[in-house]
């Protein structure tokens, strides 16, 4: 069975000493392993960047492995460097070859990489926070040449019951970041991606009881909501008293209130009905930056946002 992992992270390093010597070869380890990691059948970057002081390799459209074979060259020449399906494709000009990079990356000053991406997997893999969280634990003893040198920031959304994980690492020691910002500190997001918006309503009442009709008119408002926000899947029936809905989601920045009240209709509703409802909903910043907005219902019943930004 396989399942998806959405990744963005980003890592800047001013390789000053040994130590950041160690994590820029650490960083060109992990560009490279894509080529043998264990269970990977899928990858598709939306955005990417490798900086190594004045020179950089970049994409500024999707790769996906449904439309290409190497991602990466290994050298001006084509030789792969990251190989996912039998096709040969080179897509990095020659002089900005990411591997051309990698070649001398532990002796650059300067060095910063962002990727914000999806990995189609099979089997417990290394990539994002499961890279580097351990490696920067235990650098945490070398703090010193790492303060200040060192800045790493990682967010990825698993198909998992508690999809989101946020990490950062910097001024020589890591932490993860809580969902306190305000909304002033996300204003200028210019729009909101949710891989999963998930809501439930259970013990709603059955034939012969009354407001048996509470099912129907909760699928209407369903059918509502989905033309409203172009929702492409079909809306669920309930069964046994209990109705599910998940879905991708996207809005602009700003719609948040807007979503918000009509998701309290459905709270509401419920309610109304004698039905328990459940909401779990995270959005990214879908402009790449790591501002992200969570929905859940309060012990009040009411749905308020909280923001993360870090």
């Amino acid at each position: 069975m396989s399942y998806e992992i959405d990744i963005r992270e980003e890592l800047t390093i001013h390789n000053r000493n040994e130590k950041t010597r160690e994590a820029a070869a650490k960083l060109g380890e992990y560009i490279r392993q894509f080529n043998k990691m264990d269970g990977l059948s899928g990858m598709q970057i939306y955005a990417m960047e490798l900086g190594a002081d004045e020179k950089i390799a970049w994409t500024e459209d999707e790769l996906s492995t449904k439309e290409c074979g190497y991602i990466f060259t290994d050298d001006a020449s084509g030789t792969p460097l990251l190989k996912l399906v039998e096709e040969d494709y080179t897509h990095w000009d020659e002089e900005e070859d990411v591997a051309v990079l990698l070649e001398h990356l532990e002796d650059a000053r300067e060095i910063h990489f962002y990727i914000d991406c999806s990995l189609i997997v099979t089997s417990e893999t290394s990539y994002g926070a499961a890279y580097w969280q351990e490696y920067l634990q235990r650098q945490e003893e070398a703090a010193e040449d790492l303060r200040g040198n060192l800045i790493y920031r990682d967010a990825e959304f698993y198909t998992a019951e508690d999809p989101v994980c946020c990490y950062v690492w910097e001024n020589g020691a890591g932490r993860k970041p809580a969902f306190d910002s305000g909304a002033e500190d996300v204003a200028d997001c210019p729009a909101w991606y949710s891989y999963c918006l998930r809501m439930a309503a259970d013990g709603l009442p059955q034939e012969g009881i009354p407001g048996e009709n509470a099912a129907a008119q909760l699928s209407c408002m369903a059918e509502a909501f989905a033309e409203k926000y172009d929702l492409e899947s079909p809306v669920p029936e309930a069964e046994g008293g209990s109705w599910r809905m998940e879905e991708e989601l996207g809005i602009f920045g700003g719609e948040e209130e807007e979503l918000i009240a009509d998701l309290q209709q459905f709270a509401d509703f419920a309610k109304s009905a004698g039905a328990d409802f459940s909401l779990r909903a995270e959005f990214f910043s879908d402009a790449g930056e790591f501002q992200f907005l969570s929905l859940g219902i309060e012990e009040d019943g009411r749905i308020r946002p909280k923001f993360c930004c870090f």
